[in-house]
Parts: structure tokens; C-alpha cells; sequence
């Protein structure tokens, strides 16, 4: 018996190992280490850190990431520069699907003749975290020129409950929370380094908790299901009283800030440019009509999108599995930008 239990345990670590080396093979997706490296409220990656990046669990776009002296991707280097433009937000303006020349930011700087734009893009960000990190370009880069992409998601995130990387939120009393996180421990560095963990883990989102609630999550019925999704959908779903509180108190800490300018680009929604409405996200509507209500330029690409990809059938989203912006719309977008307020 005790010979039958040796031998399944060498088999199952001999099946791990295997499929640790394929995995190192392929371009899995490795640790990405995030963590307050620079600024106490700022979440970034390692300064020089070098990673690699891929989309979902075929490997879609891989690319090889390495941070800059502050923690952003690209490797750009930031200098101290009051004639630069600040590009922030979340993954739109990361976009580590892309390569380097075809991201946003680049693109910027290319329509304006090369004059410095950086890139401060973290996923998962909230609109308190771009406002933490205006504080960091404004006071350690000299920066006076910010351009902040807002997505769906931002100001959801925005909330405590909801937060997802995020450092700062408005929690339950209204109160603006700067968390500070506590210092990454040993053991969770040590796993990092596992394709395995990363594959499981990062890539399919495999959890213990997460196999219990499938399992134990009832099916739905046809009905049920077609109402779901009814349900979920953002343009039938009214801001609540807490997403409202997030959106103000996002304009009136954005306008504390002195001796600076802030354009605002709304994230077009990809998925369906071949709606009538420009708008299918209230959070997103609320933002654009309180910028043009506060005189802050704003940018909502969406028919500039719509006619070019109407004109060339071309696609403007990373694929159908990724949202995420192209190369092309990045050019368009940037367009927009610079049409819109020439900084």
C-alpha cells in the first residue's frame, strides 16, 4: 500500500514538473510583483523589472515587459520635463498587448513632433488612483499637462467594496481612504516564480473558492439566464447614490489641483460601434457631462471610431476576445486628442 502511495507521489511531482517546464516554454505570463515601490499611494510594478506579458490561456499577444525607474510600462524613462503630457489611467493606457510604438502614448508623442508623453497605466485603477498619480507627476516630473482615460469600470472601482489594485477609494462614509499595503511577504514571492501557480492562478483564475462557488452556484433556467443578462447590462443599470458621490468628489478633488490642465477621453465601449446611442454606460455619460459642465476639454472618440471603421471595415478592438484598443484606434484616438486641446 505504502509502495502504491510512493508511486502516485512521484508521478503526480513528476506531472508537475512536466508541465512546469512546457509552461516555462511557452510565453506564460510571469509575476508581475505589484507593490507601493515609489510613492506610498501608488501602485506599480518593481522599478527595472522585467516580466512577461500574454492575454488569456492560449497565450494570445505575448510580449516582454520591463518597467521603467519608476515602475511604468513601457521602459521609457521619465525625466523631469514641464513641457511633457501625463497619459493615466488603466490598462487602455498601458496596453501591454501592444507593442511599445503602437500604444497610446506613443502615439501622442508622435503627433506632437516627438515632444515627451509618459505613460502612467496600471490595470485596475480607480479615478482616485489617477488622482494620486497627477500628485506624483506634478510634484516629481514637473508635469503640468495630464491627459486622464476613464473606462467603465473606474468609477465602480472607485469604491471601497469594489476596489481591485486600487490604493485610494471612497469608503462607505463618503470619506476618501488612502490605504497603504503592507510589504510583500516571502512565501507569496516565492510562489510567484512557478509557471504553474502563474498559469492556474493569474491566467485561468483558478481558486479553491472560486471551484467551491461553481459548484455550489445553482443553473439557471433559460428564463433566468436570458434575464441575467438583461440585467447586467450597464446602460440598464442606474448610478447609484455611491457612484454619483464618486463622480462628484472625483471633479471637486481633480479641481484642487492648481497651475495644471486635465483633458478628459472617454472610453468609446468597442465592443458595439454599430450602436445608434454614443453612450450605453451611465457612468461613463455622467463623467463626459460633468467635464463639459466644469470646462475641463473632453474627448468621447466614438464617432471618430465608428466612421473609420465604417469606411474600412477594419477591425478597431485588439480582437474579439480583448476590448481593448488597437493600434489603429490608438491613431485615431491620439488624433482626437491632439484636435480637441493641442497641449
Amino acid at each position: 500500500m505504502l509502495r502504491k502511495i510512493l508511486l502516485i507521489a512521484l508521478g503526480s511531482l513528476a506531472s508537475l514538473i512536466a508541465i512546469e517546464l512546457v509552461l516555462r516554454i511557452l510565453p506564460t505570463p510571469t509575476a508581475t510583483r505589484m507593490g507601493q515601490y515609489i510613492d506610498p499611494l501608488i501602485s506599480t510594478y518593481p522599478p527595472n523589472f522585467e516580466f512577461q506579458s500574454a492575454t488569456g490561456w492560449a497565450f494570445l499577444n505575448p510580449q516582454q515587459q520591463r518597467s521603467n525607474e519608476f515602475g511604468f510600462i513601457p521602459d521609457r524613462p521619465f525625466s523631469y520635463s514641464p513641457d511633457a503630457i501625463a497619459l493615466i489611467g488603466d490598462s487602455l493606457v498601458e496596453q501591454s498587448m501592444l507593442i511599445s510604438s503602437d500604444r497610446l502614448a506613443m502615439q501622442l508623442e508622435n503627433g506632437r513632433s516627438g515632444a515627451p508623453v509618459f505613460s502612467l497605466g496600471i490595470p485596475g485603477s480607480s479615478l482616485f488612483d489617477y488622482l494620486e498619480r497627477i500628485r506624483f507627476a506634478r510634484d516629481k516630473l514637473g508635469v503640468r499637462k495630464f491627459w486622464i482615460v476613464v473606462e467603465g469600470a473606474d468609477v465602480r472601482q472607485s469604491l471601497c467594496e469594489h476596489a481591485a489594485y486600487v490604493d485610494v477609494c471612497l469608503d462607505t462614509n463618503g470619506e476618501i481612504l488612502r490605504k497603504k499595503k503592507p510589504p510583500r511577504d516571502l512565501l507569496r514571492d516565492i510562489f510567484a516564480h512557478s509557471a504553474v501557480l502563474q498559469y492556474f492562478i493569474g491566467v485561468l483564475r483558478l481558486s479553491p473558492k472560486a471551484l467551491v462557488e461553481s459548484i455550489n452556484r445553482p443553473a439557471l433556467s433559460k428564463m433566468e439566464e436570458g434575464t441575467a443578462t438583461v440585467a447586467d447590462k450597464p446602460s440598464g443599470t442606474p448610478l447609484s447614490s455611491a457612484e454619483v458621490s464618486v463622480i462628484e468628489r472625483f471633479f471637486r478633488e481633480l479641481s484642487s489641483f492648481s497651475s495644471i490642465k486635465v483633458g478628459l477621453v472617454i472610453d468609446p465601449r468597442l465592443g458595439d460601434l454599430n450602436r445608434n446611442d454614443e453612450f450605453i454606460n451611465p457612468a461613463l455619460e455622467s463623467v463626459y457631462r460633468q467635464a463639459i459642465a466644469a470646462g475641463i476639454a473632453v474627448v468621447h472618440p466614438f464617432r471618430d471610431l465608428k466612421q473609420y471603421s465604417d469606411l474600412t471595415g477594419l477591425e478597431m478592438r485588439v480582437g474579439p476576445y480583448d476590448e481593448h484598443w488597437n493600434a489603429r484606434a490608438n491613431a485615431v484616438i491620439a488624433k482626437a486628442i491632439l484636435r480637441k486641446a493641442p497641449m
